[in-house]
């Protein structure tokens, strides 16, 4: 696993709660296992949305057993993909196609990926997202995004290639 004709390999694997796991390959399969109560863990293929052009998936984060988010690229170009407890589907109104390189969320209302330049937010679970780079110097290089706790509230910090780490308040 991956297996098939042409070599492939993992890019991308998390899971919610341990039990499930959501894999991604270089090539732009998508892959789920899942226990079994027969054996040993099977896995089983997702379909991506024809409507996705090829990619990898670099980055996969999961909020429930049918919510979860992947950056999804092919050299400078990219999107957001969402899964849906089934299948992988376009996700990225909004969003500039250049590649996307972070995921984060606060819950499942809020989730962010950034481009090399720009930050972007959902409200509403990956239908639409917003530029929400303010504060953020012209090409800040944007490498990942991980969303935390300080005690003045919610944030979401930003890491960057070279420049340092941005933080911002969720208000």
């Amino acid at each position: 696993m991956p297996g098939g004709s042409q070599p492939d390999s993992i890019s991308a694997l998390t899971s919610l709660d341990g039990t499930a796991v959501l894999i991604g390959t270089g090539s732009g399969r998508a892959f789920q296992l899942a226990p079994s109560a027969k054996g040993p863990v099977g896995a089983t293929s997702i379909n991506v949305a024809s409507d996705v052009p090829p990619g990898a998936m670099t980055r996969i984060l999961v909020l429930a057993a049918d919510l979860a988010f992947a950056n999804y690229n092919n050299g400078d170009f990219g999107r957001v993909i969402r899964f849906d407890g089934q299948n992988w589907l376009r996700s990225d109104t909004g969003l500039p196609g250049d590649a996307c390189y972070g995921l984060a969320s606060r819950g499942t209302s809020l989730i962010f990926t950034c481009t090399d330049d720009k930050v972007f937010s959902s409200r509403n679970q990956g239908q639409v997202w917003i530029n929400a780079s303010t504060g953020l110097p012209k090409r800040p290089h944007c490498a990942d995004l991980r969303t935390g706790a300080v005690p003045g509230g919610d944030v979401v910090y930003l890491s960057t290639f070279g420049r340092s780490v941005w933080v911002a308040g969720l208000g």
